[in-house]
This record gives structure tokens, sequence and C-alpha cells, in this order.
């Protein structure tokens, strides 16, 4: 096999052979580019070389494939950035007039959610590259809106749930704007009177949110987003079905952000394992349902890709684990019985396109 270094290889180029981290354990097949999130990985977990039967291949993707995915990179980017200044006006608004209107803000998600079920992959690719620069609160809820969002389409929410859930999602830290934020994303331990402020916040952005007439569901969202399902979370030590859903999953938002956003008062952590745990969601912390949701999303093999098996055979992925992102369980086309894809016994040779599953 060839081997090279992994700091070395250009981001989006590809291999002619299949990339393997040893003799057996693949990372991508040579239908897929060499992605930044993978680079990124390898790295944080201290692996410096990669090996490949086949060679490098200079980044020479056809132009279209290049226009089509830079295009939905800046739509990407003017999502966050545009929502970011709406919402900061919605928050000095608040602030200062004491005014919030939940049809104004209702008719800006039903303009938003169609672009996140068009996009879903390519605003978190977008995501995971930005930086707090300016207001966190705001930052913070157009981040979490938009995950939320992605996980309702996963759930198959119907259309006024998602808007209802966007509303919830960009409001949730709402009664953050009565605190001293900024005490809160530094670098440094709070004090009894910070951490108590902390923990009554939830119920202050309910309170704000009620005195303009939200719905019910919305208040309950702000109120909840941090209660977890064993019962150790705030303001009531809620659990399991006492939470609302919005909650659940703003709460799976929240957390995922904060593994992944790159914050001026956060250490250098090793956000991958960070994120399995998260998935893994072995405290119970999460629903587990809305956490499959998320794995389902962020998954490079996610639920309802048709792949090749290693036994020529095609297949289709029919759930995935945190453990082995990269072996999901797979059901093989006209058979009834599933395969636990694994490092040394089938595995994925590469994803399918329609045509070639439709292909007799």
């Amino acid at each position: 096999m060839n081997k090279y270094v992994v700091k070395d290889i250009p981001v989006e180029s590809r291999f002619s052979g299949d990339l393997y981290l040893d003799t057996g354990f693949i990372l991508t097949t040579s239908e897929l580019p060499f992605s930044q999130e993978l680079k990124n990985m390898l790295l944080e977990m201290d692996f410096r070389e990669v090996f490949s039967i086949g060679a490098l291949n200079p980044i020479t993707p056809e132009p279209a494939g290049v226009i089509a995915d830079a295009g939905k990179m800046q739509a990407a980017e003017d999502l966050f950035v545009n929502t970011e200044k709406y919402m900061k006006d919605i928050f000095t608004q608040v602030a200062r007039n004491g005014q919030l209107d939940f049809k104004d803000i209702a008719d800006k998600m039903q303009s938003i959610y169609p672009l996140i079920r068009e996009n879903p992959y390519f605003l978190i690719k977008f995501q995971k590259t930005r930086h707090v620069n300016g207001d966190f609160n705001t930052f913070h809820a157009v981040t979490c809106m938009v995950i939320s969002i992605i996980i309702g389409f996963s759930l198959k929410l119907p259309e006024s749930n998602l808007i209802e859930l966007g509303v919830a999602a960009l409001l949730h830290e709402i009664g953050m704007i009565k605190l001293k934020s900024q005490s809160y994303f530094e670098a440094k331990k709070l004090n009894l009177e910070e951490r108590k402020a902390l923990y009554v916040h939830p119920l202050v952005g309910h309170n704000i949110l009620k005195s303009f007439n939200f719905p019910r569901t919305v208040c309950l969202a702000a109120l909840e987003h941090h209660e977890r399902e064993n019962g150790k979370g705030y303001p009531q030590k809620l659990s399991s079905d006492k939470i609302s859903l919005y909650a659940k999953i703003i709460s799976v938002a929240c957390s995922y952000d904060a593994i992944i956003s790159h914050r001026p008062y956060k250490q250098e952590e090793d956000s991958t394992t960070n994120i399995i745990t998260l998935l893994k969601n072995e405290n119970k912390d999460y629903n587990s349902i809305v956490v499959k949701a998320l794995l389902h999303i962020l998954s490079p093999y996610p639920v309802g890709l048709y792949v090749l098996l290693s036994n020529e055979k095609k297949a289709q992925v029919v759930d995935v684990h945190p453990e082995h992102l990269y072996f999901p369980t797979v059901q093989v086309l006209g058979e009834e019985a599933t395969i636990q894809t694994a490092e040394n016994g089938i595995s994925i040779t590469r994803p399918l396109n329609r045509s070639e599953v439709e292909t007799k």
C-alpha cells in the first residue's frame, strides 16, 4: 500500500483506491472526497498517516459540481448571517422596547425552514467552521434553530410543528437578555450570584414569552431546554415524558452546538470524542429518539443510503451506531435479513446512486 501524510493531503482531493487507517480499517471509498471533517478527526486522534492502494489524484471535480457545492455553501453562509442579523434586532427590540410578536417570527421561520430542508448537510458543514464574532446569544440561537429543524425533519414533524420548533429554538435563551450574559461565556468560574442567576434564566425566558402570548409549546421549550431525561437538569428537575418535545430536541441541539462550535471561552477539546459521548447517551441525559435522529444526520453513511458491499451485493443502510459510524447495519436488496457491517467482515465498498440501484 501507498502511505500518505494526513496533514499534506489536500481537502476535497480523491484517491483512486479506497483509503485505509491501517491494512483493515477503511476510512473512505474512492468515490468520496477527503473531507475537512475527516482530516480534523484523524489529526485530533493523533493519526498522522493513512494508506491506499490507489494514487492521490489532483483536485479536478467537474465544474458543474464545484459551482453547485460552492452555491450551497454560500446559501448556508447567507442563511446564518442574515438570520443572525434578524435575531440581533429581535433581542435588541425586546431589551429596549419590550416588544415581541409571535406572528412576525413565525412568518420569518416560514421562509427559513424550506431553505434548511433543501440544504441540511451544507448547513452542518458550514456551521462547523463558524466562530463567535460578536453577540453570543444570536450566534447560539441561530445554530440551535438550524440543528433543531434538521432534527425535526428527521423526526418527520409536520410543517406547523417545524415552524413552532424553529421559533422556540430561536428564542429558547431569551431569558439571558436579563443577565449580564458576557460573564457566562468567559474562561472563568461563575460566582454564587452568577450561578443562581443562570439557573433561573429558563423561568425568566418562559415568563417573557408568556407575557407576549406565545404558544404554550414555545414557552415550555424555553422553560425546559435544560431539563434532562434522567431528572438531573434544571430548573424543575423534570424527567422523561414530563419534558416537552421541543425542549427535548433543543437540548440535544444545544449540546451538539456546545461541542462543535468555536467559542472564545472554550479550551481546545477532542470534539470527535465528545460527539460520540453525546450520541452514545450513556447517562441517559437526552431522549434516545432525538439522539438517534441527530446520529442519522451526522453519520457518513446515513440511514436510507444505498451502498455496495464488499461481497458485491447492493444494500441500503437501515441503522447506524455511535461506536462504529463507518460500519452501519444494512439490508441487502431483495433479502429480509439485515447485516451488521464490520472491519473484519462484510463492509461497505462505496455508496451507490439511484441509477445503479435501479439497474437490474
